[in-house]
């Protein structure tokens, strides 16, 4: 009896964890930009139609595209209100300072830190919103763009450098 109670309970154990797993993301796809492979997530509602919104959902400092796809639980919101929603990956910084180190993911916005990054962000968003609006059939008037710490700071950007491109 002490046996078969062991046995499922591992047994329980065992399925609670496989439960729990994490739900897999596919591959990001790439989009080149000023000669840079850039990489980003889309996800497209099985229920959108054409002429639909696009929302891009940026990282903050150090984090990553799949993380923000994660964490804002976004993919759901768009399955729900029918809409495009575009994860986008920041790149890199090329060396440390005093605030992050070499490698840490960000945004170009034109913080003091990153005076000597040459990536330009608004450029690769901003070409990458027209190329879904076109490949997708997305709404060019309703393109919008949110994100978390960083991630806000070039939102606000992108709305005061690119408006005809990002209405909010």
């Amino acid at each position: 009896m002490n046996k078969t109670i062991k046995y499922y309970l591992f047994l329980c154990l065992v399925l609670s964890c496989v439960s729990c797993e994490k739900q897999k993301q596919p591959a990001p796809l790439i989009f080149k930009s000023n000669g840079r492979d850039r990489q980003y997530y889309l996800h497209l509602p099985s229920s959108l139609s054409s002429n639909s919104p696009l929302v891009f959902v940026l990282h903050g400092l150090g984090g990553t595209a799949g993380g923000i796809r994660e964490y804002s639980q976004m993919d759901a919101v768009a399955n729900k209100h029918g809409f495009a929603v575009c994860y986008p990956q920041g790149t890199g910084g090329s060396k440390d300072t005093r605030y992050t180190k070499k490698g840490d993911t960000f945004w170009n916005v034109g913080y003091e830190t990153h005076k000597h990054e040459t990536i330009d962000d608004v450029s690769f968003i901003t070409s990458l919103a027209i190329y879904l609006q076109k490949e997708h059939n997305l709404d060019p008037e309703k393109t919008f763009c949110a994100g978390m710490s960083n991630g806000g700071d070039m939102s606000y950007l992108l709305g005061c450098e690119a408006p005809d491109i990002f209405k909010a």
